[in-house]
């Protein structure tokens, strides 16, 4: 004979029964339209980046700093910037659908990839300004 199970602790209203799915469309929901927003930022970053050369300055006209002509460092750090924002692109989607398949919150993952996006782009900038 099997047990009848435990009741909820004292003073715990149980959820009704669709609440735990409208909670996880709106989180699926919400998650893949912040990914959208950060497949837009990464395109309008990414073409922005490719004018990051004129952030160099006029390449030696001042007495300043004549480091900053670097062109090698200028295409490493470009480059390396778009394979980040493609990494973001591509992982992104990956683990909201591993999240999704799990049954598991899928928004932590949009946020992340989204503050990666910005983290990196702030990178970027700092990098090709130096």
């Amino acid at each position: 004979m099997t047990q009848p199970p435990e009741p909820p602790p004292y003073g715990t209203v149980p959820a009704a029964p669709g609440a735990a799915r409208a909670n996880r469309t709106a989180d699926v929901v919400l998650s893949w339209v912040l990914y959208a927003v950060q497949v837009l930022a990464s395109l309008a970053v990414g073409f922005i980046s490719l004018f990051a050369i004129f952030l160099t300055g006029s390449c030696g006209s001042t007495s300043d700093d004549a480091a900053v002509c670097d062109g090698g460092y200028l295409a490493s750090v470009i480059f390396s910037y778009w394979i980040a924002l493609v990494a973001l692109v591509i992982g992104v989607p990956i683990a909201l659908a591993v999240a999704g398949a799990r049954k598991r919150p899928s928004w932590p993952w949009a946020v992340g990839g989204f503050g990666l996006l910005v983290l990196s782009t702030i990178l970027f900038f700092a990098l090709v300004a130096r």
